[in-house]
């Protein structure tokens, strides 16, 4: 934190806080003395970029020791029960694992106070835009967490719970709260450059920058620093930006190069801006053994099956483009969230289906045969056998629905 810039260090701050309010009781007096330095330091040399990541920070009220600091907080912020709601749900949807189940507990000592202000903007003529926020959150928060294997799923699961107990059943003609989910359409299987540049445009944006801020492994994380580097070369970011800021290039270079960067989120280039410069490298072999098929059985986890299968249907992915984008991606599925994978799966599949061999083909029905095929009824008595063939033919069923090709 000394030595980061108030830009780099805004984003970090809010898992920061979480991080010392989830462990506090844990830590030795020791490193709680030391945690509260870190607080009192950040608030007198850091001020301005706390001021920037206000909404992203939890309370402290909860640490008699650091109640001096939340004074200030509350001084700087200063909202109304509706503005504070709005400040929650915001919170719950981090990518951060800490940050939300720290907003989550928050949110439901909030509802128990505040109660009566959710209850009558649910039944007003002209129900408050608080109230289906709230319900819509909390449901995308079970969603997002449902095959993540954080030590906190149990206690988020919990607090989503409790917290939709507290705003109680709502009359559904009255109160919407329709799921927002963006989509990436791949009509040209990646033989168009501006295709290719959205892809992974959107890769960035909705998966990895989000799984790099959820990750808890250094390991993962450095994985996924070296495929978000490498996709930034991809779409021509990192020279545009770089030279564009110190005034030299060419112009229509730096216009495109720009345009794409503005087309990230504020919070997406916070994350993404050291990887314009980074210089990340693997030494690990990145070849695949080949697969005998149909790979999926009753013996293998989710996750090792669409490992596997992934890993082998992206070193056969065709197209100068997709070679491109897929070869990075290899280096990164191994040990990740299932997310980038069953994101990434079905757009492959659609590369190699189109582009790759018969033998391609048929292996990739064998194996959706073999995940959707009946099953006798004793190998699933066990419930981590149900359930392991609930999550494979999940990812088996609706290619279509997740990614669309124009070619047949």
């Amino acid at each position: 934190m000394r030595v980061l810039e108030p830009a780099e260090t805004a984003p970090l701050l809010g898992q920061t806080f979480s991080v010392v309010l989830q462990y506090w009781d844990s830590l030795e007096q020791a490193s709680q003395t030391k945690a509260a330095e870190m607080i009192k330091e950040l608030f007198e040399k850091k001020i301005d970029a706390i001021k920037e990541s206000l909404d992203t920070l939890p309370s402290l009220a909860a640490i008699p020791t650091l109640a001096p600091f939340e004074e200030r907080l509350k001084a700087m912020r200063t909202l109304e029960i509706r503005d504070h709601y709005h400040l929650l749900a915001r919170r719950c949807r981090h990518e951060n694992v800490s940050v939300v189940e720290q907003a989550l507990t928050e949110l439901s000592g909030f509802l128990k106070k505040h109660q009566d202000f959710i209850h009558t903007a649910a039944i007003n003529e002209q129900p408050d835009v608080v109230v289906p926020e709230l319900i819509r959150t909390l449901l995308d928060v079970i969603i997002a967490f449902k095959d993540s294997n954080s030590s906190s799923k149990p206690r988020i699961e919990h607090l989503c719970a409790k917290c939709l107990g507290l705003i109680g059943a709502v009359d559904p003609n009255r109160v919407e709260a329709p799921r927002d989910k963006r989509d990436m359409m791949v009509l040209h299987n990646f033989t168009r450059a501006d295709e290719s540049i959205a892809f992974v445009i959107f890769f960035l944006e909705e998966r990895l920058v989000k799984a790099f801020l959820s990750a808890t492994d250094t390991k993962a994380q450095g994985f996924l620093a070296f495929g978000m580097q490498e996709l930034l070369k991809f779409i021509d970011v990192e020279s545009t930006v770089i030279l564009r800021s110190r005034h030299d290039g060419p112009a229509h270079v730096a216009q495109t190069g720009q345009q794409r960067w503005d087309s990230f989120s504020q919070t997406a280039k916070s994350i993404l801006a050291p990887f314009l410069r980074s210089k990340y490298t693997l030494q690990i072999n990145n070849s695949v053994q080949p697969c005998s098929y149909p790979i999926f059985s009753l013996k293998i986890t989710h996750r090792a099956w669409l490992t596997k299968w992934l890993l082998d249907l992206l070193s056969r992915s065709t197209g100068d483009n997709a070679e491109n984008i897929f070869t990075v991606c290899k280096s990164i599925v191994k040990g990740q969230d299932t997310s980038i994978s069953m994101f990434l799966l079905p757009y492959v599949t659609l590369n190699v289906i189109i582009g790759g061999t018969d033998l391609d083909r048929e292996n990739i029905v064998k194996e959706l045969h073999a995940v959707l095929a009946p099953v006798p009824k004793n190998p699933l008595e066990k419930p981590m056998a149900r359930e392991n063939l609930r999550q494979c033919s999940d990812v088996g069923t609706p290619f279509s629905t997740r990614a669309t090709n124009g070619r047949h």
